[in-house]
This record gives C-alpha cells, sequence and structure tokens, in this order.
C-alpha cells in the first residue's frame, strides 16, 4: 500500500452540489452587508403561529409565496412591523452578483443550490478526488487504446437512438475488464492458482483499492454564492437560465488522506493520466474563442504547463470534454469512411444545431462564473515512506 496526501488549492470557484438549496421563502438579502441571509423558518413559523393576528400574517405570507416569485420577504415583514433579522438562522457572502441585490431581478423561483456540508463544517467529499481521477485514467486508457475505441465505433449502430449511451456503456465496460483482469493476474500469481482460477470468483471491485478521504473542514469564510450562466463557446449571448450556487473561493487550501494498492495502480501512471487529460482539455479550449480569452486572463494559462491541474464538480463539464477528444481525434486521423460516417452521425445526436462537432467545438455551450471557468484546481500528491518516514512530492 501507498498512503499520503492530496493536496488541493483551486485556481477558480468549484461548486460541488449537496442536493440540499435555498427557495425563495427560506432567505432575503441583506443589501447593507452584501449577504444573502438564510431565515430560521421553524422559529418564524412558530412566532407567527403564537397569536391569532400572527396566524393571519402566516397566512398571508404563505399565498405571496405560492403567487409570486419575486415576493420582497424583508419588505412584506417590515410592513407587518416585524423584524425578519431576529430570524436570521445565517448569512452567506455574495460573489459579485449585482442582480441577486436587485428586487426585480431575482433569481427565478429563488432557488439556490448549496455546496456539500457536514453537520458543523463544510468539505469537499474524497469521491470528488476518486471520481476525477478515475476520469483521467479512463480517459487515458482510450487514448492509449484506440484500436479498441475504433472497434467499437465501427461496430455501432448510429442510426439507433441509444447508439450515443452505448457507445459510452461499451468504452466503459472495456476500461473496467482492465483493471478487472489485472486483479486477477494479481490473484493468480499470489494464490498459485496459474490459470486453474475460477473466472466467478469473487474480486474487489478495483477502485475499491483506491482510497481518499473527504478533505479538511473548510471554513464558511471560504464560500460565496456565485451566478453560473451558460454561454455560447463562438459568443457572449447568455443561454438559458443562470444557476446560483454557493461555490469555494479561489486560492483555497485543502488536505486528504489516501491509500492506493500499488499492486493495482502505479502512481506514475496516474501522475501521467491527469498531465494528459489537464493539457488535452486545456489546449482544445484554447481553440475556441471564448474560453481562450477566459484561460488567457486566468491563472489557467500561466500554471497548466508548469503544475499538475484537475477539474472538479459542477460546471467543468469534464466527462463530456473527455470522450469527445477522444471521438473527435480519431474522426481527424482516421481515413476510414465507416469510422467518419459513424462518428457524424453521433455528431447530429450530440448536437443538432451544429453541422458537425467533430470539425467544430464541443460542449457548444459552457458554465462561465465571473468571468472564469469553474473547478479548476492544483493538485500535489505526497507520498509517505512507511520505512523512512519522510514525504516525496509528486
Amino acid at each position: 500500500m501507498t498512503k499520503g496526501k492530496i493536496k488541493i488549492t483551486t485556481l477558480t470557484p468549484i461548486f460541488i452540489g449537496s442536493q440540499k438549496s435555498l427557495s425563495s421563502s427560506e432567505y432575503f438579502i441583506d443589501k447593507n452587508s452584501n449577504k444573502l441571509n438564510q431565515i430560521d423558518q421553524d422559529k418564524l413559523f412558530n412566532y407567527l403561529n403564537s397569536s391569532p393576528d400572527r396566524k393571519q400574517i402566516l397566512e398571508e405570507f404563505i399565498e405571496k409565496l405560492k403567487n409570486s416569485n419575486k415576493f420582497d420577504i424583508e419588505s412584506f415583514f417590515k410592513e407587518k412591523k416585524i423584524n425578519i433579522n431576529d430570524f436570521v438562522l445565517e448569512g452567506y457572502e455574495i460573489a459579485n452578483i449585482p442582480d441577486l441585490l436587485t428586487k426585480q431581478k431575482m433569481p427565478i423561483k429563488g432557488v439556490i443550490k448549496l455546496f456539500t456540508k457536514g453537520k458543523e463544517y463544510y468539505y469537499v467529499p474524497g469521491s470528488s478526488i476518486k471520481g476525477a481521477i478515475r476520469m483521467a485514467l479512463e480517459y487515458s486508457y482510450y487514448k492509449n487504446n484506440k484500436d479498441q475505441v475504433i472497434k467499437d465505433i465501427r461496430s455501432l449502430e448510429p442510426d439507433k437512438k441509444d447508439s450515443v449511451g452505448k457507445l459510452h456503456n461499451k468504452l466503459e465496460r472495456d476500461f473496467t475488464k482492465y483493471y478487472e483482469q489485472k486483479i486477477r493476474d494479481l490473484f493468480k500469481s499470489e494464490n498459485n492458482q496459474g490459470e486453474n482460477l475460477n473466472e466467478k470468483i469473487l474480486i474487489p471491485e478495483a477502485f475499491s483499492l483506491l482510497k481518499i478521504s473527504d478533505s479538511n473542514p473548510i471554513p464558511k469564510s471560504k464560500f460565496a454564492i456565485f451566478k453560473l450562466e451558460r454561454k455560447h463557446v463562438n459568443g457572449w449571448n447568455k443561454v438559458g437560465i443562470p444557476v446560483y450556487h454557493e461555490g469555494l473561493i479561489k486560492n483555497t487550501n485543502l488536505d486528504f488522506d489516501f491509500e492506493i494498492d500499488d499492486r493495482i495502480f502505479d502512481i506514475k501512471e496516474i501522475e501521467k493520466a491527469i498531465d494528459t487529460i489537464q493539457n488535452d482539455i486545456i489546449s482544445d479550449d484554447l481553440e475556441t474563442p471564448v474560453l481562450k480569452e477566459l484561460i488567457n486572463n486566468s491563472e489557467i494559462l500561466s500554471k497548466y504547463k508548469t503544475y499538475r491541474m484537475i477539474n472538479l464538480g459542477f460546471g467543468g463539464s469534464m466527462k463530456t470534454k473527455s470522450l469527445y477528444l477522444i471521438l473527435k481525434d480519431i474522426y481527424k486521423n482516421n481515413k476510414d469512411e465507416i469510422i467518419k460516417d459513424n462518428l457524424r452521425k453521433l455528431s447530429e445526436k450530440l448536437e443538432k444545431k451544429v453541422n458537425n462537432i467533430f470539425e467544430s467545438y464541443y460542449p457548444t455551450t459552457r458554465f462561465i462564473v465571473n468571468n472564469q471557468i469553474p473547478g479548476w484546481c492544483l493538485i500535489k500528491l505526497e507520498i509517505q515512506n512507511e520505512n523512512i518516514g519522510n514525504l516525496s512530492a509528486w
């Protein structure tokens, strides 16, 4: 086993959802403090239920919430001579979102997604780091085994409705089988079973042998409410409804403990995989007009060829982007017309508004937050040598 610490420093805001959110009845904006204040609803409703006069206010309050997405809670209670600040549970910083402070331009339905949080503190789940590492290894596997990917594309029935999903599932099965075989080979050699090993024997899932803890507790001062907007990659026009999300601010340091079974996972292989996916995604983004401008004006450009980087959480489009880059490379460099035709048909299913995504940019829209691409972080793995007792950095 190899043990150590993973160190992360955020370069742009990151967003990891907790499946919890604040609705429009649960907060109000305090313009004096530039904070979004969460209401203690139990305390407020108990107070309003405590007398007949207040019950009437409660009924009116509920009716207003039902009939208006732009209902101003603070003004309503001020008119009723009730100080809503007496019912504040906690406050959230707002990160440069002028329209969030304007009553006429409150978010649609007022929903604000919240970051992962335990009972007492915020944290980044170890599963987020593990998922990003797995994605890097998966991308590296596809890139190193393009003949298998081409074979899967050739056998595809692209005219069928679920052809994209089937290709994706087939590629993931190829990747999973690769690690399953590594475990079987190890089991055979360590148990002297040779080829007599029962193929149905229960073996551990490979990525259960890569263990990463949740991060250290993160103070609330490192979080703010951000506005994420979808924009076309060819221009600055906005697309759809913006997403309001509590996010971790840039320049935040995080620590995770890890334990890897180095008989299955090679540290150098993980290192190379992270570098490969990082460089390929940023290089492709630099060919995209809107994203190139954002990268050139950020720390990403100055660091991505010198430091190891990884993208975490919501908004980075990593899963979509990684598979796309493999298929795009095959389309550009493979002269087989069956392969090209199958990929063109896949393109029509992935994005109908673009003639051929493999000759253009994809995804065609991306989330942008405060003129930044969300989710980018520096990553460093410090390996603990138990025999020597010191640390050596990646």
